[in-house]
């Protein structure tokens, strides 16, 4: 059901399994910055947009670059800060805007798997999860956090992803 599903931990919120995405794919690539597309949760480097007034560091707006509206945008930001990108997250799957929501995820993937720059790719399947049959979404990021569908709204959430990110977590100093 899950292609990139290598290895999986749960956690109990979307948030916490966002989270560990982006610190495995900083981890792993070694790198700060991320791209993102859509809303992930309310950890500092998912609320930047109104800092310092919303109570997040303004030095966080030096690690995080929004994705908005024109996906031509995501290529544009992906050119432009390419060896800074530890990952570029984005929402697999809008329930509410389907057609937008998908086709902003995929070019935002096709534009990261261009890229020389080795990002990795984190999909935020918290509101939709698996419903609908086997890569409709087309999903195939590195990453991938699942939570409300996955649990019919109870507090579950998993993060999975490819091997060599996941073994990232068992790797010291």
């Amino acid at each position: 059901m899950v292609p990139n599903a290598e290895r999986v931990r749960f956690m109990k919120t979307g948030e916490d399994a966002n989270s560990a995405n982006v610190r495995i794919a900083r981890a792993y690539t070694k790198r700060d910055m991320i791209l993102m597309s859509g809303y992930h949760g309310y950890p500092d480097w998912f609320s930047t947009e109104d800092s310092p007034n919303n109570g997040v560091p303004a030095f966080m707006k030096e690690y995080v670059k929004i994705i908005r509206g024109e996906l031509r945008r995501g290529g544009r930001l992906i050119k432009r800060y390419g060896e800074r990108i530890a990952c570029v997250i984005s929402i697999a799957y809008d329930s509410t805007r389907i057609r937008a929501a998908h086709t902003s995820g995929s070019s935002v993937r096709r534009q990261g798997a261009r890229h020389p720059a080795g990002s990795g790719r984190s999909a935020d399947g918290i509101s939709a999860g698996k419903r609908g049959r086997p890569g409709v979404l087309g999903v195939d990021a590195d990453l991938a956090g699942y939570a409300k569908a996955m649990a019919n709204g109870f507090p579950l959430s998993a993060y999975v992803g490819r091997a060599e990110y996941m073994e990232t977590l068992y790797r010291s100093g």
